[in-house]
Order: C-alpha cells, then sequence, then structure tokens
C-alpha cells in the first residue's frame, strides 16, 4: 500500500473513530513489551525504532488530519496544519533521536523532558535563541478593512500575555490541562521555556523574520524581493504602547 492510498484509506470519513476500549488495549500491549523491548540489543531496538518511523511516514497526514477535524479546525490552513508539529512530527524525531540517527536535535517541552528521562543528554539550551515562537497572522486588506476587531483582538491579545507574567499559577494550570500533563516537572518547563518568548509589547521581531527572509531568499529569488516593512504592521501594538495601556497591565 502507497502512502496515499493508506491516508486515503484511514481518513476519518473511511474509518470509525477508534473506541477508548481499544486503546487500552493498544496501550496494554506496548505496555506488555516494554522489558523485552529493553533487552533487545541497542542495534535491534534501532530498527524497530526506525521500522515506528517509516509506519509513522504513511499515516502522517492522516492522523494530522484526523486531529485538526477533531479540533473543528479546517485543513490546509495554518492552525489546521500546526498537528503536523504536535504529532506525527514529533514521534518521528523522537524515534530518529533514540535510534542514533542523529547525533542532536532541537525538541521542546513537554517532550524535552520525556526525553531527558529516557537517557537523552542536552547538551546546550536554546531556548533563549531569538525566534518567532507565536505569531498573529491577517491579510493587510482585512486589517484595513475591520481595523476595529483587528484591535480588540491584539489588546485581548496583551491581555493574555501579562496574565502569563503576572499569574504563573494559573498560567501552570493552564499549560497543564492544555498539555493534558500533570508531571510539574514537565508544566514548570514548559513555563520556563515559553513564556520568555511572550513580550510585554508583542512588536513582531522585525530582525528575526529578516535573517529568515535571508536564509529563504537564497532559494528563491522571489524572497529577495520582499522587505520586512511589507510584512509586518506594528501600528495596533504601538497604539496599545501611546496610549499607556500596556504600562498600565503591569502595574
Amino acid at each position: 500500500m502507497t502512502p496515499a492510498e493508506a491516508n486515503e484509506a484511514t481518513t476519518p470519513a473511511a474509518r470509525p473513530a477508534t473506541s477508548v476500549a481499544e486503546l487500552d488495549r493498544a496501550i496494554e500491549a506496548v505496555r506488555a513489551r516494554a522489558a523485552a523491548f529493553a533487552r533487545l540489543e541497542p542495534g535491534a531496538r534501532a530498527a524497530l525504532l526506525r521500522e515506528c518511523i517509516e509506519r509513522t511516514a504513511v499515516v502522517a497526514e492522516a492522523w494530522a488530519r484526523a486531529a485538526a477535524a477533531a479540533k473543528g479546525l479546517d485543513w490546509g490552513t495554518p492552525a489546521g496544519a500546526e498537528d503536523w508539529l504536535t504529532g506525527p512530527m514529533l514521534v518521528v524525531r523522537n524515534a530518529r533521536l533514540l535510534a542514533g540517527s542523529l547525533d542532536a536535535g532541537t525538541i521542546s517541552p513537554p517532550i524535552s523532558v520525556k526525553a531527558r528521562k529516557a537517557g537523552l543528554r542536552q547538551i546546550a539550551d536554546v531556548s533563549g535563541t531569538p525566534s518567532v515562537q507565536s505569531a498573529v497572522l491577517t491579510t493587510r486588506a482585512y486589517a484595513a478593512r475591520e481595523a476595529a476587531t483587528t484591535a480588540s483582538f491584539v489588546k485581548a491579545w496583551t491581555e493574555a500575555i501579562a496574565v502569563i507574567h503576572r499569574d504563573k499559577e494559573f498560567t501552570l494550570k493552564v499549560i497543564g490541562q492544555y498539555t493534558r500533563s500533570d508531571d510539574p516537572e514537565i508544566v514548570e518547563e514548559t513555563y520556563r521555556t515559553m513564556a520568555p518568548h511572550f513580550k510585554r509589547a508583542p512588536h513582531p521581531p522585525l530582525e528575526v523574520i529578516q535573517t529568515y527572509l535571508n536564509e529563504l531568499g537564497q532559494k528563491d529569488e522571489r524572497v529577495k524581493r520582499l522587505r520586512v516593512e511589507d510584512l509586518v504592521d506594528t501600528r495596533f501594538v504601538r497604539q496599545l504602547e501611546q496610549s499607556g495601556f500596556i504600562a498600565e497591565l503591569y502595574r
């Protein structure tokens, strides 16, 4: 069966939802073989992990589509595509690391904590590296047509950032809820790693975006013609700063 045929055969429309009982049986089957897996020679374990990578790749799109559909997200949109990252990509990345096919790789919470507990060693902490962790995107036409709505959204987003910084206890509870984790180490590391990226005044990081453009421009001539100013609109955050709204949030 080709990957395309497997994806078609495993889409939510073609396959009924897996029952809780079936999931429990599958988890129990994995748990029952855990000790045997641990006793295997490293090469045999690596071979099984690489086989898991191949099988994951076959059903990756169907997996991501099903996850997006379960959340009510439209496939093909940035929000819907996020399930590529939170599902099959993480599984493949971890399997590759564990199989020894990579000397090193970047991972983030909660996977980073699980990786350390699995015996992987952390050689560097790059969580402070400037990057775009989260972005609010819209079209220039929408921002112009619905300026009040856009401004209200940016205002609410900025207020939420203030909660992250001012109410750590509440934020940890939210992280635990949405990562479905009751492990305090995982929740704490997620907060420690991610919170600094949410700036009080959430201006787009122009220098970081320019770096991305420089890299992409090496492969696509069209990107070379783009300017950072063509891709960002800072007026909504700037208005909140000038009005004193952001400063008031932290008093």
